[in-house]
């Protein structure tokens, strides 16, 4: 009888002390699993402090940003309504700062402004490689009527591209200004609306009295999708 307690105490004794071994084991694996959370989750602090300080940098040049692409914008569409040789070359395309402002807010800004902004830089390449190549087409000399006819519906477009692009910009003010996204596409296509029939040369004469500016004019009024508010412009 004194023997079977005695193996039983053995017994107990090599059981308890597993559990408490395997207690240790389960408590500093427990310890190491929370090290491991912990550190990962300090260093999404530490980027997510990074994104929003430089969010902010951006955000504070925004302003500026907008308003040089803007300005860029009525620069080609003087240049489309006066027919100029060209734009000064000052002004036609976007500073290296403006851009950069521009990329900080598409690389760090939440993702809804990620992608309008981000639209607005692919639609600046689409506009300004067309005038790129308008230049090097406008080295022939156009020689008939038609030819002539042909080029007043090409500025019309190129008007109704860059007037587009200009009411896109200029609905992200809200968003310079606030911590919010305010831009809707309503608020820019209705901009885009008031703003076309009064395109006007240097001297004052409204485009809208040449029946071709009228035309090209009313019907991108009317098509809710001209210029770029096609949705989905670079997938159709």
């Amino acid at each position: 009888m004194l023997i079977d307690e005695e193996v039983n105490a053995v017994i107990l004794d090599h059981y308890v002390s597993t559990a408490i071994v395997a207690a240790a084991t389960i408590f500093s694996a427990s310890l190491a699993i929370w090290g491991v959370l912990w550190n990962i989750a300090s260093q999404q602090d530490i980027v997510e402090d990074r994104r929003q300080r430089k969010l902010i940098a951006a955000r504070a040049s925004l302003p500026l940003a907008l308003s040089e692409f803007i300005k860029l914008c009525e620069n080609h569409i003087f240049h489309l309504a006066n027919d100029t040789p060209k734009v000064s070359e000052t002004s036609e395309s976007l500073s290296e700062e403006t851009q950069a402002t521009l990329k900080l807010v598409v690389e760090h800004a939440e993702e809804t402004v990620q992608s309008q902004i981000g639209n607005l830089l692919m639609f600046y390449q689409v506009v300004l490689a067309r005038y790129f190549y308008s230049q090097s087409e406008r080295k022939r000399q156009v020689e008939t009527a038609a030819e002539g006819q042909l080029r007043l519906h090409y500025r019309a477009c190129e008007i109704v591209m860059w007037e587009s692009l200009r009411a896109l910009i200029s609905a992200q003010f809200y968003y310079a200004r606030t911590e919010h996204d305010g831009y809707t596409q309503q608020d820019a296509r209705q901009s885009f609306e008031r703003a076309l029939p009064h395109c006007r040369t240097e001297d004052g004469w409204s485009l809208t009295n040449d029946p071709v500016f009228r035309s090209y004019f009313q019907k991108a009024i009317e098509n809710k999708e001209s210029g770029f508010f096609k949705p989905n412009y670079f997938n159709n």
